[in-house]
């Protein structure tokens, strides 16, 4: 009777496994990567909307994800109220609104924001400029590459 049981134990589990495979599949890991390097207060705007509604996506599929938002170069200018990173009336009209918005994808949705230290550095920039929460890696770029290379898609808002 024990070896009857196992038998049937054992048919079980070797039908029940395509079926937990499937399953683990299906709530792979999401990761993703966006690149900002650029000034328009309105390109990042788009950017922000873009990472927004891939959450809800995600949310709404149950996936879990990993999202980073990686900026280098003029994109500094999105994690610092510092004018030394540049700065244009569009972008102070749009400033509160930007942070907000960003801190918020940070806090509620655990995006990860990540700024170049050699962007800091030609700023004039310190880690204390930053908005809270920022990670300062030590090349932007390497990042981003690292990144794609751990399997996050590359994205970038045109």
């Amino acid at each position: 009777m024990l070896n009857k049981s196992l038998a049937i134990i054992g048919l079980c589990s070797v039908f029940a496994l395509p079926l937990v495979s499937s399953s683990v599949l299906a709530n792979e890991l999401e990761q993703v990567a966006y690149h900002v390097d650029f000034a328009e207060a309105d390109r990042f705007s788009a950017t922000l909307t873009s990472v927004n509604n891939m959450l809800i996506e995600y949310e709404n599929a149950l996936s879990e994800y990993d999202l980073s938002i990686v900026f280098v170069g003029l994109g500094a200018r999105f994690v610092t109220d510092s004018a030394k990173a540049g700065t244009d009336a569009r972008l102070n009209e749009r400033r509160k609104e930007l942070h907000d918005r960003l801190l918020n994808l940070q806090r509620t949705k655990g995006v990860k924001l990540a700024v170049c230290a050699n962007t800091l550095k030609d700023f004039g920039l310190s880690e204390a400029d930053l908005y809270p929460g920022v990670e300062t890696v030590p090349s932007g770029v390497v990042h981003l590459a690292k990144l794609q290379k751990e399997g996050s898609a590359y994205l970038k808002i045109q």
